[in-house]
């Protein structure tokens, strides 16, 4: 059986880093649009629960004053 081993290509000292620093940043990216979500989300459970929150009260102003006045 024949082993292939490829040549190793070999960069400039200069560019070694280059690689891990771009995939640095891309996670950086990543994680900023994840956390935008995740900020953006929030914002729509919390104004979400504010709408419940105020109809609930609308009814229960409604069905108060509809039995003060069916009296």
């Amino acid at each position: 059986m024949k082993v292939l081993r490829g040549s190793r290509i070999t960069a400039p000292a200069e560019r070694r880093g280059i690689a891990l620093l771009l995939a640095f940043l891309v996670l950086m990216v990543v994680l900023a649009l994840v956390y935008q979500i995740h900020v953006v989300t929030s914002a729509d459970r919390k104004v979400a629960h504010n709408d419940i929150t105020r109809t609930q009260m609308d009814l229960a102003i409604e069905s108060a004053l509809f039995e003060t006045y069916q009296i």
